[in-house]
């Protein structure tokens, strides 16, 4: 009988709210979604009577009101990277704090499953309130249909357009690169290669110039044959090994600065499987900071990124947009400063 009783309860409205505490529906309404708006005396009231009763505020009722989802959408590129890891880490952190939902859509699985992947599918208001794009490979679909573009926020997380047009969070890549070379450069090396990152990639581009730069500034020659076509994948530093195997032993560099850790890790193997000694024979340097770097048989130099940082920075600039459309707008681009790690996989020569 008692169980009976408890599953035959009515859940509180606002009209008990209400008829508890002497005052109109309205007057709750306006106290529990715009407390400013209701004198202190009458707001104390109704929430005295709103813990009396048990009453709860239906959420989804009031994001259909809205026109609200809650739900925040970030697209990854391939969730098998672990840098991938530390951002949605950051991402996660500030969405939960503001009360929205997470989800997560992985290119490489989506692809995988044998399914073109088209981020017009969630330029749609119904499906979600903002997006955090996280690869280039989605910028295709926002350029494709640029009126759907506007109609929800989006923020790019760790890449940007080149005509800047999306708020982006990232980090200063062309100083990152520079750091790389600098270091090497303070070892004695001057027979220095890259290992690029994919191909029409941004931030591909934009690491590969900062290598240059860095290499004019210090008078050092850039050779096509040592710009070594890559990835960001371990495979992309497997190849690259064979490369630079098949180069004269009196004609290959010394160092290599590599567009991402997992391409330096996949290098790193792959030359030491054939019984070379890394830094004694090439010293290396990756970018991104990720954790596997720290635990290999030869810890990984690398210039770290504030991945964490990155995730959540991109996420409350998502909700600002979100919660404060009409708000005049806030910095567009938020570019963070990276730092050199040296571990032991880079030696003076």
């Amino acid at each position: 009988m008692f169980l009976l009783e408890i599953f035959m309860r009515r859940t509180p409205t606002i009209i008990d709210v209400a008829q508890r505490a002497g005052v109109s529906p309205s007057t709750v309404s306006r106290a529990l979604m715009k407390p400013e708006l209701v004198s202190e005396q009458t707001r104390a009231t109704i929430e005295a009577a709103v813990d009396a009763i048990g009453y709860r505020i239906n959420v989804g009722a009031q994001n259909l009101r809205r026109q609200r989802t809650r739900n925040i959408v970030v697209l990854t590129p391939n969730l098998q990277n672990s840098y991938y890891f530390d951002v949605l880490a950051g991402i996660s952190s500030a969405v939960t704090d503001a009360g929205f939902n997470l989800l997560i859509g992985d290119g490489a699985t989506i692809g995988a499953l044998g399914n073109d992947f088209d981020v017009r599918h969630y330029l749609d208001s119904s499906l979600a309130d903002g997006i955090i794009l996280m690869d280039s490979t989605y910028l295709g679909g926002l350029a494709a249909s640029p009126d759907k573009a506007t109609r929800i926020p989006i923020v790019l997380a760790s890449l940007w357009l080149e005509d800047q047009s999306i708020p982006s969070v990232r980090v200063d890549n062309i100083a990152g690169s520079g750091l790389a070379v600098d270091h090497l450069v303070s070892l004695g090396h001057h027979k220095i290669g890259h290992v690029r990152g994919p191909t029409g990639v941004i931030l591909a581009k934009t690491r590969e110039e900062g290598f240059c730069k860095a290499m004019a500034a210090h008078n050092l020659p850039v050779r096509e044959d040592w710009l070594v076509a890559g990835g960001s994948s371990l495979q992309a530093g497997k190849d690259a090994a064979d490369i630079w195997l098949a180069m004269p032993p009196e004609d290959r560099p010394s160092a290599i600065y590599c567009y991402s850790d997992n391409i330096a890790i996949g290098l790193m193997g792959s030359l030491q499987q054939k019984g070379l000694s890394i830094p004694r024979d090439l010293s290396l340097v990756g970018f991104d900071g990720i954790e596997l770097g720290t635990h290999l048989a030869v810890p990984l130099t690398t210039i770290e990124q504030p991945r964490f940082e990155i995730g959540k920075k991109s996420a409350a600039a998502v909700i600002n947009i979100i919660e404060t459309p009409d708000a005049p707008p806030q910095e567009l681009h938020t570019i963070l400063p990276v730092q050199l790690v040296v571990r032991n996989s880079t030696a003076r020569i």
